[in-house]
């Protein structure tokens, strides 16, 4: 099922508007009913789409996804099992990262990575809790559940010493 919106406020601009076009193009695939989820990771350069599918796309399902690709300027990737069994399916394209300016930061990334989907929306959200926090050159910092450095990152320019701490595996190779 793929929620009834035709626009999100949230996501880029060009994400929003691909909303519809990409519910159209999943119910007229072979598999509509075994694709429990798409997931989306948007990087400065890239749009990618992880299509998390139960049965392979036949013949025709794969022309319709790569004349969505070319046409939205997209990139799929396929996800068969769990998260670590993503991989690039149609085009593949340049590195997935985006930047914190501010901080001199790229972060490249991972389409089954948890980042935020708006580059701008969190650059202002690093940039506020940085603020907020006011560190100091001679403060040590602890991260907790860092995940990729998202606030870890611009914290070790401001502070003496920073700590990330993160749980999860896929997040720490």
């Amino acid at each position: 099922y793929v929620a009834d919106m035709t626009s999100c406020e949230i996501v880029p601009p060009q994400v929003s508007t691909m909303l519809v076009p990409l519910r159209e193009l999943i119910g007229s695939l072979s598999i509509y009913q075994q694709m429990p989820q798409i997931e989306l990771a948007v990087g400065e350069e890239s749009t990618v789409l992880v299509l998390r599918i139960m049965a392979p796309l036949n013949a025709n399902d794969e022309k319709l996804v790569k004349a969505f690709a070319d046409q939205w300027n997209v990139e799929w990737w396929l996800q068969p099992k769990g998260p670590d069994t993503a991989y690039p399916y149609y085009p593949q394209k340049k590195e997935l990262y985006y930047t914190l300016p501010e901080f001199g930061i790229r972060m490249p990334f991972k389409p089954t990575d948890f980042t935020q989907v708006n580059h701008q929306i969190n650059r202002l959200l690093v940039h506020k809790a940085l603020t907020l926090l006011d560190v100091q050159k001679e403060d040590r910092v602890a991260d907790l559940f860092c995940g990729l450095g998202n606030f870890t990152l611009p914290l070790a320019t401001q502070a003496r010493e920073v700590v990330g701490i993160e749980g999860s595996t896929a997040l720490t190779t």
